[in-house]
């Protein structure tokens, strides 16, 4: 191929000077370069001139005596936690001896696994080898190992030190590259860093190393520097995995060499296809290699983190939630209510560069982002690859170790040097009088530093505070005295002759016992030392948590304890005239200890305020000795510090989360009278259906036009998807104007909305009303037929219910009791959030917005609850299956065009419609299928009864008795089970959300209107923000969804350059993540989130099980595959297997290598245990190469074929995740499975309803000229999708017979009450008694007041008067309410606790002190408070009279017209 070899040789990379030699590199336009033979003057200058190399060993110089000075800060003492570990770990290295080498693989006794990865290995080798280097000469004990490694870490920041010269002068200039070396040199935070063996400095050499290689390649593209790039960046991998955003900048590199043409900016260039596939294939190969390289890389310095995975992963596991404070590790609390970014940008910028390079650092970031946009420089662009992704991550930490920074100072310094030359060069335009000006900022900066650094190293002089500490107390202490000193405190040396042992656990919870042993310690301390202000710096700051060891810390300090501060210690930063003070108490109420001053030996001091403790307590603590002088007693030291246990008793946590205010309470219990609701109550049964389908209908004709402009796109424009978008768009409109108080919630607040979104849909009209009318009019009959559909969709649900419409079953009866609780609340509150019926006062703490959208259309119609609960199963459904149908109708109608087939022809894409309803909304899983044959078997073969068919079984798929607890429902069964739950609501509004994301796919590349594609993201937006307020287990699918197919869409387009494409899809969203959050703000600012987080699955799925549960969609999607491959790309899988492809970047060789490699990592996932993950890699890369292929050959229905196809990329994306991952607190991993499983089927099913269609249309299906191999095909398909539909039909009738008694077809959930005797623990039921009280408090109790009932376990009959009035009870059931309030879990145990005792005590005062503090207005008294609770309990409420307590129900009139009932309802009004 002469043609590619030419232009591989025009390509390839040319010679370029060596780095250490000339800049021959262009440089920023600002600065021009100087020659790298002189530093100072011009080369006619007869001033002295210095050459570049020697200036630069001469910082090197200055850096290492820096970095050596002070080396034995400690004096043996290894202060240093993580050090001390660190050394620890690599002193136990053995290399192995004689038997030792079998065992070299084997974790558990290998003598060279570590053992531990919260650090990476090859620090802990490379010392291990400098131990053994010097061993013939002299054994270092572990206290001496630690020069060494302090040594290695002091000589790898000087070579991070060459490094930042060599990228300033490569990228900038020799005198940029000089000063940036400079300040690394003598910043404060790489000297501190290098005295300390620990990791911080490594990556920071391998980070700068790998960034200096990158942007070779991204300049160059060699390989060479590919190869060494992938060095640096394995062995920055080999010392701590938080380097991996790194990657980003590598593949950045070569992204930026494939698109650009040569040079140091970013310029695209439109090439030919033979050009851009050279530069492809170049760049592709460097990319796999550098790959590989990073492997050996860690293979050979990091051998144990594949040997002993679990161990890595789980201690990676635990560093991540460490920083994410998800564990509550004592030394994390310093970080609480710290600000994201803002803490590390002050503490860096202060004590961690000082002020004025910090302030230079932190400007010069922000004008080389600017710069880096503007200028677009390749080096620019790689850097910021890196900077702006780990500044972004790592501030987000809420755990902020300023050492985390290090690894992007020494690029902060690289852009506030040059800054500075750029202020250099600004000066020099201005031609100033004086020459000097021109580097006055350059030296005021480099003085302040230099200052700061020198002043700095004073905390290396003198003793360690700690050993000066066990100085004093040797010359002043008694022998026996005893010396008490804080935990998670380092240990005082050389005092074996003190009484040393006793340390105050300061740092656990207030609890008598912590302060029994605590008062005990000090009441016989002689001496109480303070090592660091570790714990004081932080539990005062904790007030709330610590309110007790706060005063206990005051009062010692001011001496209330009877203790005298009588020794106080330190190193300081200072010694230059000007000293840097570092307050330990900048950030508590009170101050330092009576008789301290700081320390101030120069002409001034400056406090820049709190030190990041990580700064300050290793090498420098402040220190203290208290002497115990009046030696009070244990129990005067408890009322000292109000620890009596009187106290400690009443003291709780304030109870201030999740609660209303006392307005909003107020305004709550005010309104929701449920008659002035259900102003429709009078409506026969038959009517409320119509009443309720036109009600939804209305919603869909008034954001028509905004449904028209969203989904234009797809051949029905949006006329389909307007159904589930008006119910959203409606209930958010009204949810908005009740959220920021402009109404209440009410009839009228949902007009208020319709107004709003008819206005809206005015303005769109004017745009698009011809084009909607047209389109209505040309498609008048397809939409009259798709009516019919959804019709017969919400028809034959509505009969389902009807069949069953209890909102009870004490067996497999479901969760419709809370459902129906949260739903019934919902629509009685008044305000935004919603009260929480079973937390009175409280606020539901769910993601409630499913409930209101409901809600709304009950305010709405005024259609009663527990009819409207019936109603909106079928309404769902309906939604459900025209957003299924829309989505897989369109892209099969789109797929025809593509092809130039008329949408009307025998082809017709109704039938892809219609099969993806099938699958998506009616089919089951193959359970059904197995459910039949074994009843047949037992027929046949056993002469048995066929058997039942169980419909719950087919929801529990997995292994019998799985301690993961596993769920496998499908939507049918959703559906059919009608438990009003949040991923039943959120089905067709995902729908309508993947409906949105595949709209923006479509419109882009094409001509559309600024205002069309903005609504488009908007409204995508919307659709996405609210899935975390209907099933927030929705989201992150659907949020990762939308991204895909935004940056598909923006790939396609081939008009752009690759930053242009990229911007488009950051902003596009940026617009879908803000507009999501900001309109669902108000909800986001009071949910509270207590179980974030992921964890390592302990629990995977058997492979055959998932085949089991998938296996249509499965079954259809290997068949396309095989058929595309087959029939439609048969020539290029022989170009594939032969290779080179032109214009995939992928040739022959590295393809079959890539095999290889997938296939060994297949197998090694199949082997330990991980089969399902492998098959989900092997199918998902699988679409994806087909659509590859596809579409590089040309084939018309490609970009329509990437929406199936990206679809089952997430499916397969979400049965991995599955397997590897469970959210924090699950119940084994039931919910992880359940909720993502069922978005799984929905993607799987639409995919392969598209497939089927596919393969109908090429005639798979047909009988004619049938083959043996393609009837067995058929036979199978058969088997299948028979399989699937016995489901919906035996599972709906063994569904409907588990209910209470048989009785006619209705759609109220409550008319079973009127019949139904429950046998409960305490004996029989007779509910209809429930019933009429309940119906009675409905008509006659006005607004929400407060309810105090009898508790049962869940899912029994107890609440059932908050579940069916919606009326806030005290609390409710146990187990939701713990979920949804962790961080107060004990108040539900108080209040669940009280109510027993208020039932069953038989003083009035107790009963009245509840009734009080809940606001109690109704007690109810029925049958199950009478079996429950003692009988002198259930009496005192008659005595009550005088105290408030009055009958209600049932009145005299209705006793005396002859009711008998065993309840009593009491209204409570206390007397004045």
């Amino acid at each position: 191929m002469p043609e590619v070899a030419n232009y591989r040789n025009q390509l390839l990379p040319t010679a370029e000077p060596d780095s250490g030699a000339g800049d021959a590199s262009p440089k920023i336009d600002f600065v021009p370069a100087n020659s790298s033979k002189e530093i100072l003057g011009d080369k006619n200058s007869t001033r002295f001139r210095v050459s570049t190399p020697t200036v630069l060993l001469l910082i090197l110089l200055i850096a290492l005596a820096l970095r050596v000075y002070g080396i034995n800060w400690d004096q043996g003492g290894l202060f240093h936690p993580d050090e001390r570990a660190f050394l620890s770990q690599v002193y136990d290295l053995e290399f192995p001896e004689g038997e030792e080498w079998g065992h070299l693989t084997d974790p558990r006794v290998s003598t060279l696994n570590p053992g531990s990865f919260n650090w990476g290995s090859l620090p802990h080798y490379s010392l291990k080898i400098i131990h053994y280097a010097v061993s013939p000469y002299k054994w270092m004990d572990l206290f001496e190992l630690r020069f060494a490694g302090r040594a290695l870490s002091a000589l790898s920041d000087i070579v991070t030190v060459w490094l930042v010269y060599l990228i300033g002068k490569y990228v900038f200039s020799s005198r940029v590259g000089v000063l940036a070396a400079l300040f690394s040199a003598i910043a404060v935070q790489h000297i501190q860093l290098s005295h300390f063996f620990a990791v911080d400095t490594f990556i920071t050499t391998f980070v700068v190393a790998t960034i200096y290689f990158s942007i070779k390649v991204a300049e160059h593209g060699r390989r060479r520097d590919s190869l060494l790039a992938g060095v640096m960046f394995g062995c920055a991998l080999a010392t701590k995995f938080s380097v991996l955003p790194l990657s980003l900048a590598l593949i950045s590199a070569h992204v930026i060499y494939i698109t650009s043409i040569a040079g140091d900016r970013y310029k695209p260039e439109k090439r030919s296809s033979v050009e851009l596939a050279v530069r492809r294939r170049i760049s592709f190969k460097n990319l796999v290699l550098t790959g590989l390289v990073v492997m050996a890389v860690l293979v050979v310095t990091q051998p144990y983190m594949f040997l002993d995975f679990k161990t890595y992963i789980d201690n990676i596991s635990t560093q991540g939630e460490m920083v994410r404070r998800e564990v509550d590790f004592p030394f994390t609390r310093q970080y609480e209510d710290t600000p994201k970014y803002l803490y590390q940008i002050v503490q860096l910028g202060t004590w961690g560069l000082g002020p004025v390079l910090g302030l230079t650092v932190w400007l010069g970031l922000l004008t080389s982002i600017a710069a880096g946009l503007l200028a677009q420089r390749k080096a620019d662009l790689v850097i910021l690859a890196w900077v702006i992704p780990y500044l972004m991550i790592t501030g987000w930490f809420d755990v902020k170790f300023m050492r985390y920074m290090l690894p992007i100072t020494p690029f902060l310094i690289l852009y506030g040097t040059r800054m500075l030359w750029w202020m250099f060069e600004i000066i020099k335009s201005l031609k100033p009088d004086k020459r000097w000006l021109r580097v006055l900022p350059i030296v005021l900066v480099l003085i302040f530093t230099a200052h700061y650094s020198l002043s700095f190293m004073n905390v290396y002089t003198g003793q360690h505070p700690v050993n000066d500490v066990s100085k004093w107390l040797e010359d002043n202490a008694d022998w026996g005295d005893r010396v008490v000193q804080e935990h998670w405190e380092e240990g005082i040396p050389n005092l074996v002759w003190l009484e040393m042992h006793e340390r105050a656990e300061l740092y656990n919870d207030e609890n008598s016992k912590k302060f029994d042993q605590l008062t005990e310690q000090m009441s016989e301390a002689d001496y109480f030392v303070l090592l660091s202000n570790r714990l004081y710096g932080t539990i005062p700051r904790l007030e709330e948590r610590y309110p007790v060891t706060t005063i206990f810390y005051e009062k010692m300090f001011n001496g209330e304890l009877g203790f005298e501060l009588v020794y106080s210690g330190g190193r300081y930063i200072g010694g230059l005239g000007v000293d840097y003070y570092e307050d330990p108490f900048a950030r508590i109420q009170f101050g330092p200890p009576e008789g301290f001053e700081p320390p101030s030996s120069g002409i001034a001091s400056i406090s820049f305020g709190w030190a990041d403790e990580s700064f300050s307590v290793y090498e420098h603590p402040q220190t203290f000795i208290f002497e115990n002088v009046e030696k009070y007693s244990d129990r005067l030291l408890k009322t000292q510090i109000g620890a009596s246990r009187e106290a400690l008793s009443q003291f709780r946590p304030a109870e201030v989360g999740l609660m209303l205010s006392d307005e909003a309470a107020e305004i709550q219990r005010n309104g929701g009278t449920w008659r002035s609701i259900t102003f429709l109550r009078w409506l026969p049964d038959w009517l409320t259906p119509v009443v309720w389908y036109l009600a939804a209908q209305l919603f869909a004709l008034i954001i028509l036009p905004i449904s028209f402009l969203v989904f234009r796109p797809l051949p029905y424009r949006g006329y389909l998807l307007a159904k589930p978008l008006g119910l959203l768009l409606v209930s958010t409109t009204a949810w908005s104007l009740v959220s920021f108080g402009f109404i209440h919630f009410s009839f009228t607040a949902v007009l208020m909305a319709l107004i709003v979104l008819i206005l809206v849909s005015c303005l769109i009209l004017r745009v698009v009303g011809g084009d909607l009318l047209v389109h209505i009019k040309s498609n008048l009959h397809r939409l009259l037929r798709l009516e019919l559909l959804l019709l017969a969709a919400f028809l034959a649900f509505l009969f389902i219910r009807a069949a069953n419409p209890d909102l009870w079953h004490p067996w497999k009866g479901g969760e419709k009791p809370m459902d129906f609780a949260y739903l019934n609340a919902v629509v009685k509150s008044s305000t935004i959030p919603p009260y929480d019926p079973w937390n009175a006062g409280g606020y539901l703490n769910y993601y409630y917005f499913g409930q209101f959208m409901i809600a709304t259309l009950i305010r709405f119609t005024g259609i009663v609850p527990s009819v409207a609960y019936n109603l909106a199963v079928p309404l769902l459904f309906m939604m459900t299956v025209a957003g299924v149908y829309a989505i897989v109708h369109g892209l099969a109608e789109l797929t025809l065009r593509a092809r130039q087939i008329p949408a009307w022809s025998r082809k017709s894409p109704v039938i892809a419609g219609l099969v993806a309803v099938v699958f998506v909304a009616i089919s089951g899983n193959i359970d059904g299928l197995l459910q039949v044959l074994s009843g047949l078997a037992r027929v046949i073969f056993q002469g048995e009864a066929f058997g039942s068919f169980d419909f719950w079984r087919s929801s529990r798929m997995m292994e019998p008795e799985s301690l993961g607890n596993e769920i496998t429902e499908f939507p049918f069964f959703t559906f059919l089970f009608a438990d009003l739950h949040a991923h039943l609501i959120a089905i067709p509004i995902a729908i309508t959300a993947i409906a949105a994301a595949i709209s923006v796919f479509l419109r882009m590349g094409r001509r559309r209107s600024f205002g069309e594609v903005m609504t488009g993201l908007i409204v995508l937006g919307i659709l996405v923000g609210s899935l975390r307020t209907i099933n927030a287990w929705d989201f992150p699918t659907q949020f990762l969804l939308a991204c895909g197919f935004i940056f598909a869409g923006q790939f396609l387009v081939q008009n752009r350059s690759l930053v242009d494409r990229l911007f488009v899809v950051g902003v596009s969203v940026i617009v879908v993540l803000i507009v999501g959050y900001l309109v669902y703000l108000p909800f986001h600012s009071n949910f509270e989130l207590f179980n974030n987080g992921l964890l390592r699955s302990e629990f995977k799925t058997i492979l055959w099980r998932y085949l089991l549960i998938h296996s249509i969609f499965m079954f259809l999607i290997v068949s396309w595959v095989v058929y595309l491959w087959r029939e439609r790309l048969s020539n290029s899988l022989k170009v594939l297997v032969n290779g080179p492809v032109i214009g995939t970047g992928i040739t022959g060789w590295t393809w079959h290598f890539l095999i290889v490699v997938f296939a060994a990592a297949v197998a090694t996932l199949s082997l330990t245990g991980s089969a399902t993950i492998a098959f989900a890699l092997i199918l998902g890369l699988l679409v994806t190469v087909s659509w590859i292929v596809g579409f590089r050959a040309g084939l018309p229905e490609s970009r329509y074929l990437l929406i199936p196809v990206g679809m089952v990329v997430m499916a397969m994306s979400i049965t991995g995740g599955v397997d590897v991952f469970t959210v924090k607190d699950d119940i084994g991993r039931m919910n992880t499975v359940f909720k993502f499983y069922l978005q799984a089927w929905i993607l799987l099913a639409m995919a392969s309803a598209y497939f089927l269609w596919f393969l109908w249309d090429a005639g798979k299906l047909s009988f004619s000229r049938i083959r043996l191999a393609r009837s067995v095909w058929m036979s199978v398909l058969a088997i299948f999708m028979i399989g699937v539909m016995i489901y919906p039909i035996l599972g709906t009738r063994a569904r409907n017979l588990q209910r209470f008694d048989y009785s006619e077809l209705t759609l109220d959930g409550m008319a079973y009450m009127k019949s139904v005797t429950y046998n409960d623990h305490e004996g029989p039921l007779k509910l209809k008694y429930d019933y009429d009280a309940i119906r009675w408090m409905q008509h006659n109790i006005e607004g929400s007041p407060v309810i105090i009932e009898g508790l049962s376990d869940q899912y029994r009959w107890g609440n059932r008067v908050s579940i069916y009035t919606g009326l806030p009870a005290v609390i409710g059931w146990d187990w939701h309410q713990r979920q949804q309030r962790v961080g107060y879990a004990y108040t539900v145990t108080d209040r669940r606790f009280e109510v027993d005792q208020f039932f069953n005590s038989g003083l009035r005062v107790d009963a009245i002190e509840t009734l009080d503090k809940y606001n109690v207005k109704y007690v109810y008294v029925g049958e199950m408070e009478r079996a429950k609770y003692r009988e002198q309990g259930i009496k005192k409420f008659d005595r009550m009279q005088t105290d408030g307590l009055v009958q209600v129900y049932p009145s005299a009139q209705m006793i005396s017209e002859g009711l008998e009932t065993p309840v009593v309802i009491y209204e409570y009004i206390p007397p004045n």
